[in-house]
């Protein structure tokens, strides 16, 4: 049995929608890289297990971001999941939390 931790740099999105290996507390929107990853989850029969807690929304955040707005000029901030772990659906029940962490400790 293997887990498998690491920044995939994808964003998977909270849209559950025919997918199983996604929870709900998932955030944002999902992309290309994103796509690949559950249906890389969805084929070998993983979960991502840090969207099935519920965690305050900065503690699911893994990185940030600003982008201006084209209207205002001002800088808005952007706040994406992009680093999971992934574990087999038959070992989910040993699983009791699971929580990615943003930046580095030194």
């Amino acid at each position: 049995t293997a887990y498998i931790a690491g920044d995939f740099n994808s964003k998977i999105g909270a849209n559950r929608s025919n997918t199983t290996c996604i929870g709900k507390y998932a955030r944002g929107r999902r992309n290309e890289n994103g796509q690949q990853l559950v249906e890389f989850c969805e084929s070998h029969q993983l979960v991502a297990t840090n969207t099935l807690f519920t965690h305050r929304a900065s503690h699911r955040t893994t990185w940030t971001g600003a982008r201006k707005d084209p209207e205002t000029g001002q800088l808005v901030p952007i706040y994406n999941q992009i680093d999971f772990i992934l574990a087999p659906k038959s070992q989910i029940n040993l699983v009791s939390n699971a929580r990615s962490y943003s930046g580095t400790i030194t």
